[in-house]
């Protein structure tokens, strides 16, 4: 996989931090926060993406509390790009 550009992202839960999206090659994406650790997913599928089965990263910040979308986007813009 190549550099990953996400086309589509949505907030879809809040506790855990959930948001789902698209890149623009048409695979998902599912991003993570909870207690701490943010984690992205990216695959062929939703499940996929989910498990981590296409390519995962997993950060522990060691921070607790909600993750503000354009700071979940700062972390993790050096290894993807949003143009959302």
């Amino acid at each position: 996989m190549g550099e990953i550009l996400i086309t589509q992202l949505r907030k879809t839960n809040t506790f855990p931090q959930v948001w789902e999206g698209m890149t623009d090659d048409g695979n998902f994406v599912v991003i993570k926060y909870r207690t701490g650790t943010l984690s992205f997913g990216c695959g062929v599928t939703k499940d996929d993406a989910m498990r981590g089965n296409g390519l995962e990263y997993t950060t522990h910040l060691g921070d607790e509390g909600i993750m503000e979308t354009d700071r979940m986007k700062g972390i993790l813009g050096p290894l993807i790009r949003f143009d959302t």
